[in-house]
């Protein structure tokens, strides 16, 4: 027959399973249905290990069991259940014994999980730097790449120099120079690939050697596809700019025509 305690009938199969009482501010048939399911619930009230089991009854799967009979076998309660499945994360990532009450029953958790969390994050770092070495690397490697192919396709355009007055306007020579002009007018030359466009070819114009707008010119339809200057405003210049390189667009095919291989850099 069912007991009775304070009102409440409890089944006796639920008594001997390990229920003292407590619901640990869950329903009742939470508690219930977890210890008829797991003797290991069961395990944790007998042991104490009040925390442990209350972390079971979330949802969480008892992880680490072999772990916590240690803990049980050491009289080692704990009481901050987070903290302590992080620090056996840490220890396994490291390779510790986790049937070792030296590492699964620290003296000071907090210390002990600090410590690991320290080495973590310097084993962390170390990675982001190697991965961005590689990166780095292989950016170098692209750029050289790409710059060979740009010195091929536009060297033929690299002797060219239109003046009048204070304004220079000259071809970008390398990716470098690209990326440069980019940076200084703050615009997207570089990081869109222009690059990289096999129709176009990169002029910068300049006022006291300074670059002011980036020209692009198409030379499929020899016209003016865009001139950019500072955060792709136009200056007070751009009309004498586009003056310049639309008088100059017969030059500009002419040296179109040329065969790159007897265009000395």
């Amino acid at each position: 027959f069912p007991s009775h305690d304070k009102g409440r009938r409890i089944l006796p199969v639920i008594r001997r399973n390990g229920f003292n009482g407590q619901f640990y501010d869950h329903a009742p048939v939470r508690v219930f249905a977890r210890l008829l399911s797991d003797t290991r619930c069961e395990t944790l009230i007998e042991a104490k290990q009040f925390a442990l089991f209350e972390n079971a009854l979330i949802g969480e799967d008892i992880k680490y069991w072999p772990s916590m009979r240690i803990c049980i076998r050491h009289g080692y309660i704990v009481n901050e259940v987070v903290e302590w499945r992080d620090h056996l994360r840490l220890l396994e990532h490291f390779g510790y014994d986790l049937l070792n009450p030296v590492f699964v029953c620290p003296a000071d958790l907090k210390a002990a999980h600090l410590k690991l969390i320290e080495r973590r994050q310097a084993q962390v770092e170390q990675q982001r730097r190697r991965e961005e070495r590689l990166k780095a690397e292989q950016r170098i490697k692209r750029i050289a790449e790409e710059d060979a192919a740009y010195q091929k396709a536009k060297r033929r355009f690299f002797g060219l120099r239109l003046t009048t007055g204070l304004l220079e306007i000259l071809p970008l020579k390398s990716v470098q120079e690209v990326y440069e002009e980019g940076q200084q007018l703050k615009h997207c030359v570089f990081v869109n690939g222009y690059h990289n466009k096999q129709d176009s070819l990169l002029l910068s114009a300049r006022i006291n050697g300074k670059p002011v707008e980036t020209i692009e010119i198409d030379l499929k339809r020899m016209e003016i596809r865009q001139v950019r200057g500072f955060h792709n405003n136009p200056t007070e210049y751009n009309a004498l700019i586009v003056d310049v390189v639309k008088q100059n667009l017969p030059r500009i095919a002419s040296l179109k025509r040329r065969n790159p291989s007897r265009v000395a850099l």
